[in-house]
């Protein structure tokens, strides 16, 4: 990643108000999970690594911020889709896969809540 990155094109916030010496510099702030997904799709990380690629809910790790926010791309919650479970006699939650294996990482938690 940071071979593709420029650092000398990172906008700097002041006051919300993007500052930068080039309009068309490329913005790394904030967008690295599209950055993750053209090294994996194009397949560069093959050269340095075994890759698997995964269904969401389907994997090791579970990602789940597309379930929640203002700008959430599923309109259900994880409850209503029997994903997320409150654990018995606990206010605690978990988070399970769509097999119902309990998910053993869970991504983006926090949006969630």
């Amino acid at each position: 990643m940071l071979q593709q990155l420029d650092i000398s094109a990172r906008y700097i916030y002041e006051d919300s108000v993007p500052k930068s010496a080039s309009q068309d510099a490329c913005l790394s702030l904030g967008m690295d999970q599209g950055f993750h997904n053209f090294l994996l799709h194009s397949g560069q990380l093959d050269r340095y690594m075994n890759v698997k690629i995964f269904q969401q809910g389907e994997g090791p790790v579970n990602t789940v911020g597309a379930f929640s926010g203002k700008n959430a791309q599923i309109k259900m919650s994880l409850k209503d889709w029997g994903v997320a479970k409150a654990e018995a006699g606990s206010d605690l939650v978990s988070i399970y896969n769509w097999n119902g294996d309990k998910s053993p990482v869970v991504h983006q938690f926090d949006r969630y809540l």
